[in-house]
């Protein structure tokens, strides 16, 4: 019988009966739902999902998400099958399975455990790696979905008490000292809560993980012991040699206790040598930029090598914006190789790709630049002289080649011949040869092996000692930014990388009868740096000697400014969100972002329920039927603590104003919690909707990852009265609501963060908690419409500006025009990749006359309708010198066209992605974003006339440099290494990737505004705009900038995300574009707020369409937008600066752009009056040029 608490993973067999299969990509799924006193159900967790086509006749297992944990009792669940309705389903009956089930009680097992306990024998321990049962440190997690663990007291003991399988992870970096000996103990007792079986078997395996791990992939951690036994109470002990290169542990439990639990407690991990190793904190750091091993070699240096300079750094790579013709290159090298030599390999990469012939048999390729090779050539080399020779072929430039070949000669010593200026290069076919051309690349940042970055030279210093005669034990430990090799008498014993962490490891065995230890402390493409102490045990106990006491080339080694050693050390906290989680979480005291505290500046309150710096719990529970509270409320119980779609869609709150306040009023919503769907908040004064603001939590279970977060919408003056007013806040439902909606569009992404709660969900609707509700009486007018937050919303160009001519003439302004950007500062993205791409632009064919080219028209247009033209490349890239970035196509675009922009991308996105662990990569990828962000700064000080804001690539946030950027900000927030502002891309449901990851890091108030660079939906249907329409509402409710992509379908790929089919003057409207076009005059206009009425008052109240009418400097904005799925007729009353008759452009819907395009003249006495009936879901806007 399963118990209380026990998560039960539901299975449902789904069988396709219809004569057809199941449409390919559409998810099949299996809901469950607790119907035992509700026929119509309570949503308990959804199905896994089943992406692949289900053929007729066959049948797929479909396993639950997240397992469901009851209470005791008897339920009755109800499956059903897609009941979301993806699938076109002629017969749903037989799409419904109903059953009852029994879930026992679990006894009080602490109850159970009390006066039970065995007698600790723990003793302290200096070295200890683990915490004594304490299990504070210790992050533990349920991987599998199927345990529960907690943390208990028992007999003043704490312990852990669990059941299923679990992992337990403890991070020890800085503790570990790898090959010594070892002890891993605990207790444990099985529990069995029935009584069916009293003892239980149990695994338990411990694994140690390398320090730029965060958690054992499977080729990266190394299995240590494991336990298999019944027992009831018993001490588990192992003693085992601690492998080498570790510093971090992770525990697999899984005990089968039927029905059971298992006690566990005094876990210990510790040396068995007690001794402490440990490096003092201001040890000095040794370390020399002499030595260089290895380096790119080429044909000759007859190209644009780039050579400027990043902290003191020399950054490197080919320009690719420079046309250079196809290259073969052969380089050659004769080896000797002498008798007795073993363990011969070599690791080589060609740019672009490389193959290899020893004595005229191939031995191997490369495939690409990131394809690099390592192949065991033991049996190809032979004593003696060897031919070896590289073909190198690279498409787009000159070919190049990095590597080395290297062997053990018979007594052990290593043998290195790298690539360098000793070798011979020929271009013309092995005819004529002459000497290599060697180019050494440092890297932007600390790399941790000569293969991540492979443009890199791995440079190395030695640092000697004298072993003292006789000895029992050797210990070493060191600090790194690379890692370190350890030689016995010349002979290497040891090796691995620190990643900025303090290695530790007992040499004993590997230096027996050694005379000498030598260290050679290393690092790729930086100067190697380090610190450091030796341990040796001899008849009078352990003796500690520091670096200095070494020698380096026979003197006193070189130490190195302690600041340069420490200003940029790696992050211990590696991994994904997993890393963010680990670290301290950011304060959030601050509910309210600056432009908010700008807005209240001298403000009045009117009211307030609850607290900023209280909590919903100060409120009474969501019950069901409409809230009507008047304010001051006698007692926060009698207050909703939030909403819920279905329970409690809205609350109403009655005040009283004795006048009307002269600038406005502005109400606040303080979120401490939603869910994961995007709440739409209907702000509802006196029945006109005044705001609606799109509302964001970071789970789907309540009190698991709060929002706290506030939201403000401005009220006009206009909207309210003296004596009794109302305020309705009401969760509007989505207005897409198609037949491929996903039922809770983020359930997905939150499940592969694993940020899906532990708790049962109370809700089945969309829902929201408050902890505090505000009005303010301004102090000042507004200077713009808010709608929740500021935002300034744009799109993606789509190479639109590259064809240039008709169709920029045709449709780009008229189309983006169409949208509503006019005098909005829309940022509209702006890429030019490439030198090929700037000289396109450059030529005056595309623009109206010869006196200008196709670029200075173009922008000049964008600036000119008041929007905001974005640059997109990617300075710093291939560039390293100065005077090679001044001359550069993105210093031209800036020269010539920099005034235009007000904003500047610096990349795309990221090359390589990553989504695991590889901190190695995460170094590459970071370093890409760090080089082009100095670069963009190095032109500010070239063009100190031009004012723009830098943005990051995209996917910023995406991978754990985001954790990495965040420590680094908070520790140099100066640093030209930054980019100005925060970036992301996100499409479709993914928006809740940022929106936590930037939470995470930087709780309610980022240290800079977040850009999404790209977003939207991929879509093949024109009338589907459900996904699209989320993900927009998504950013809305984090990003201060949304550029859609993209505007104009240009090709295949294109017309799935556009707005417009394409682009010329029969521009095809998308129903993405109408749902944009809502969203940007809803929440993206921005100019000093019109005042306005509704001549017909009652018959709008509570209608959902949105007036939005401003002041845009150079033009009057005067816009409509309807959620409804009804026809609206409107009669709006709207004052302009002045009287007067003026000529309108009137933009509404149109199956094409120029269908949805009129003019109109509009009369003003300063009033005018706006008659129109708004088709379902239409906007209209009205825009007059002063």
């Amino acid at each position: 019988m399963p118990q209380e608490g026990q998560g039960l993973n539901l299975v449902a067999t789904v069988r396709n009966q219809g004569d057809a299969p199941t449409p390919d990509h559409t998810t099949v799924s299996v809901t469950y739902f607790d119907i035992t006193s509700d026929p119509k159900g309570k949503m308990l967790t959804y199905g896994s999902q089943f992406k692949q086509s289900l053929p007729a006749g066959q049948t797929a297992e479909i396993k639950v998400d997240a397992p469901w944990k009851p209470m005791a009792g008897t339920y009755k669940l109800r499956a059903v099958v897609d009941d979301v309705k993806r699938i076109d389903d002629k017969d749903r009956a037989n799409n419904v399975l109903e059953q009852e089930i029994t879930i026992g009680k679990n006894p009080d097992i602490e109850a159970m455990l009390k006066g039970d306990a065995a007698p600790s024998d723990y003793q302290a321990s200096s070295n200890e790696v683990l915490p004594n049962g304490d299990f504070a440190d210790a992050n533990i997690k349920l991987p599998f979905s199927e345990g529960s663990a907690d943390v208990v007291t028992v007999d003043d003991t704490r312990a852990l008490l669990f059941k299923g399988r679990f992992v337990l992870g403890w991070d020890a970096p800085d503790k570990v000292i790898a090959g010594a000996d070892y002890v891993f103990s605990f207790r444990a007792k099985a529990l069995g809560v029935s009584g069916e079986k009293p003892n239980a078997s149990m695994n338990i395996f411990l694994w140690a993980c390398y320090p730029t791990l965060h958690e054992p992939p499977k080729d990266g951690a190394i299995p240590i012991a494991s336990w298999k036994d019944s027992f009831n109470w018993k001490k588990f002990q192992k003693d085992f040699r601690m492998p080498l290169g570790v510093s971090r542990f992770v525990g697999f439990f899984n005990s089968d206790a039927e029905n059971g639990w298992t006690y566990l407690s005094d876990i210990s991990l510790r040396p068995v040598d007690d001794y402490p190793l440990e490096i003092p904190a201001n040890a000095p750091v040794y370390g020399d930029s002499s030595r260089e091993q290895m380096t790119w070699i080429w044909s000759s240096a007859d190209f644009p090598w780039p050579k400027i300079f990043v902290r003191g750094r020399p950054q490197m790579g080919r320009d690719q914006s420079v046309p250079v013709a196809a290259q073969t290159v052969w380089f050659r090298r004769t080896v000797t190789a002498p008798q007795g030599f073993r363990e011969a390999q070599v690791t080589f990469v060609g740019d672009d790709t490389a193959s290899l012939e020893i004595n005229g048999r191939e031995i191997g390729r490369n495939g690409s630049l990131q394809d690099i090779q390592n192949i065991d050539i033991q049996n190809v080399l032979k004593p003696g002289t060897n031919e070896v020779v590289f073909k190198v072929d690279n498409s787009r430039g000159p070919g190049g080649l990095l590597g080395r070949i290297e062997w053990k000669t018979a007594d052990g010593k290593a043998v290195y011949i790298p690539t360098n200026a000793s070798w011979e290069a020929s271009i013309d076919q092995s005819a004529t040869w002459a000497r290599a051309t060697p180019i050494a690349v440092p890297a932007p940042l600390s790399t941790r092996t000569a293969w991540v970055y492979p443009h890199l030279p791995l440079l190395s210093y030695s640092l000697s000692y004298d072993l003292p005669q006789p000895r029992q034990g050797v210990r070493l430990a060191v600090r790194s930014p690379g890692g370190f090799r350890v030689f016995a008498d010349n002979k290497e014993v040891y090796a691995t990388m620190c990643a900025s962490h303090t290695m530790k490891v007992d040499l004993t065995d590997e230096l027996a009868g050694a005379r000498t230890i030598r260290v050679d402390i290393e690092d790729i493409g930086q100067p190697p740096l380090g610190s450091g102490l030796l341990q040796v045990k001899t008849a009078k106990g352990w003796q500690d000697i520091p670096f200095s006491d070494f020698r380096h080339d026979g003197a006193k080694p070189v130490e190195v400014a302690s600041a340069f050693f420490s200003a940029k050390t790696w992050p211990t906290a590696m991994g994904s969100f997993e890393a963010a989680t680990s670290r301290p979480m950011p304060d959030f005291s601050s509910r309210l972002e600056p432009w908010a505290l700008d807005l209240l500046q001298g403000a009045k309150q009117i009211f307030q329920l609850g607290s900023p710096q209280g909590t919903s719990d100060a409120f009474g529970p969501i019950k069901g039927g409409p809230d009507l509270v008047t304010v001051p409320a006698p007692d926060l119980k009698d207050v909703s603590r939030g909403l819920e779609s279905k329970l409690l869609p809205e609350t109403t709150l009655k005040f009283n104003l004795p006048q009307i306040p002269a600038n406005g009023a502005a109400f606040v919503l303080g979120v401490e919690d939603a869910d994961a769907m995007v709440t739409s908040v209907g702000v509802f004064v006196n029945g006109v909707l005044s705001g609606m603001p799109q509302v964001l939590g970071y789970d789907l279970v309540p009190g698991e990852r709060l929002t706290n977060r506030a939201w403000v919408v401005t009220i006009p003056k206009e909207r309210l009265k003296t004596g009794e007013n109302t305020l309705t806040l009401r969760i509007l439902p989505p207005y897409y609501q198609s037949s491929n909606a996903v039922q809770n569009q983020s359930e997905e992404y939150i499940q592969m963060m694993g940020l899906r709660g532990k708790g049962n969900n109370p809700y089945t609707g969309s829902w929201l908690h408050w902890n505090y509700l505000s009005l303010y009486a301004l102090g000042k007018p507004a200077a713009e419409p808010v709608n929740g937050r500021p935002v300034w919303m744009g799109t993606n160009l789509g190479y639109l500006h590259h064809d240039g001519g008709e169709p920029w003439r045709q449709c780009a302004i008229r189309d983006l025009s169409y949208l509503g950007f006019v005098g909005t500062q829309a940022p509209i993205r702006y890429g030019i990749w490439n030198a090929g791409e700037l000289n396109k632009i450059n030529r005056p064919d595309g623009a109206p006359s010869g006196g200008e080219t196709t670029a200075e028209y173009q922008l000049k247009s964008l600036v000119d309708v008041g929007m905001a033209p974005h640059l997109l490349n990617e300075p710093g890239r291939g560039i390293t010198s100065l005077d090679q970035l001044a001359d550069s196509h993105e210093a031209k675009i800036l020269r010539d066209y920099g005034k235009y922009f007000a904003s500047y991308e610096i990349g795309n996105e990221v090359d390589e992605p990553i989504w695991g662990w590889d901190s190695l990569k995460i170094a590459d990828a970071y370093s890409t974003i760090q080089r082009q962000a100095v670069a963009a700064q190095a032109f500010r000080k070239m063009f100190p006339e031009l004012k723009f804001t830098i943005i990051g690539q995209g996917w910023y946030h995406a991978w754990d440099f985001s954790v990495i950027d965040a420590q680094f900000r908070k520790e140099a927030p100066n640093d030209p290494g930054f980019t100005d502002d925060l970036s992301t891309h996100n499409y479709a449901k993914s928006y809740i990737i940022p929106a936590v990851g930037y939470n995470l890091l930087y709780g309610s108030n980022p240290p800079a505004p977040i850009w999404t660079t790209e977003c939207g939906a991929y879509s093949s249907d024109r009338e589907d705009a459900t996904e699209f329409d989320a993900n927009i509402r998504g950013n809305l409710a984090f990003a201060t900038y949304i550029i859609q992509y993209v505007c104009h379908a240009g090709n295949d790929e294109f017309k799935h995300f556009s707005l417009f089919l394409s682009k010329d003057k029969d521009a095809k409207v998308m129903e993405r574009a109408r749902s944009y076009r809502r969203l940007v005059h809803t929440f993206g206009l921005h100019g000093k707020p019109l005042p306005w009425t509704y001549a017909n008052a009652d018959a709008m109240k509570d209608k959902l369409v949105y007036v939005n009418p401003v002041d845009a400097g150079k033009w009057i904005k005067i816009s409509f937008a309807s959620y409804s799925h009804d026809p609206e007729e409107i009669d709006v009353s709207v004052v302009l600066p002045k009287s007067g008759k003026f000529q309108a452009t009137r933009y509404g819907d149109g199956r094409i752009v120029e269908e949805g395009i009129r003019t109109a003249t509009i009369e003003a006495n300063p009033t005018a009056r706006f008659k129109e009936t708004l088709a379902p879901g239409e906007t209209i806007e009205y825009l007059i040029a002063k």
